[in-house]
């Protein structure tokens, strides 16, 4: 079980995964929260269809040597033991590749050596976000080097997981519901973010981002009087009542702009074999 130290850093990285997020967005969210709760050298946000094979991947950070490794991930990506772990119809828990291979058996795999050697990772966790019966797997690991991952950190990431699969839920909603909007109404909340000032935008983001007055405070060295101010004016300005109206204002313009940055697209990955 994790200690009393993880649950709290759990309990601190919430707001942040939780707020209100565009479907675009949610990927390096997942990642920097995941990241921000075990540490590691960089993490990953992968999906992957069933039925088609595609894969795609938001590694962050990109390692430099990683735009030259595509043949060897479209190669050897099959060998990958959770991978196979999740075509197989596994469990969502927490996995290492430890779990499935000792170390100098995955070494000898041609996986390592041509794709993970290259990048520095002795060991890779990753949790499955997604039912097993959805057709469209989604997965968040995290990447080490020497050091490995122990059962802490097997069970912090099982613990997060619950949370990140909900927030990837709500910003589907989010932007199931945007879409259901009409592009009217795109059109004004795109509209009512240009009344504002440049400083009533930065505090908008941190409000649509779940900070609290006192967070914004200290984070843009204001008066709490300062900002409680700004925010009546930002609610005034886009015709809102509360917070949430706001925060919803501001993502559905966003949404309209967003795109998703993937490191990797491959299609039909596991056909290519």
């Amino acid at each position: 079980m994790p200690g009393r130290g993880v649950e709290e850093r759990l309990l601190s990285l919430l707001p942040d995964l939780y707020a209100l997020t565009p479907t675009p967005d949610f990927p390096i969210r997942a990642v920097t929260v995941t990241r921000r709760l075990l540490g590691g050298d960089k993490g990953v946000y992968t999906e992957f269809d069933h039925a088609t094979g595609d894969f795609r991947a938001l590694v962050d950070p990109v390692p430099v040597e990683l735009a030259g490794l595509t043949e060897a991930r479209i190669a050897f990506m099959p060998q990958h033991p959770v991978f196979r772990h999740v075509l197989a119809g596994g469990q969502a828990d927490a996995r290492t590749i430890s779990d499935f291979l000792s170390p100098g058996a995955f070494r000898r795999l041609a996986l390592y050596g041509e794709f993970f050697a290259p990048l520095g990772v002795a060991d890779q966790i990753t949790v499955l976000l997604t039912d097993r019966h959805d057709q469209r797997a989604a997965a968040v690991s995290v990447d080490r080097g020497r050091r490995g991952f122990d059962d802490q950190d097997r069970a912090a990431l099982s613990l997060l997981r619950p949370h990140l699969a909900a927030a990837r839920r709500n910003a589907q909603h989010f932007a199931s519901a945007s879409k259901g909007g009409t592009a009217s109404q795109a059109e004004r909340a795109a509209g009512a973010l240009g009344r504002l000032t440049d400083r009533q935008h930065e505090i908008l983001a941190l409000v649509a981002a779940g900070r609290t007055n006192a967070q914004i405070a200290r984070g843009l060295d204001l008066s709490p009087d300062t900002v409680r101010k700004h925010v009546e004016n930002i609610l005034a300005r886009l015709g809102t009542t509360n917070r949430t109206s706001a925060a919803i204002t501001y993502e559905r313009a966003r949404a309209r702009h967003a795109q998703p940055v993937w490191t990797a697209e491959i299609p039909a990955l596991v056909r290519k074999q």
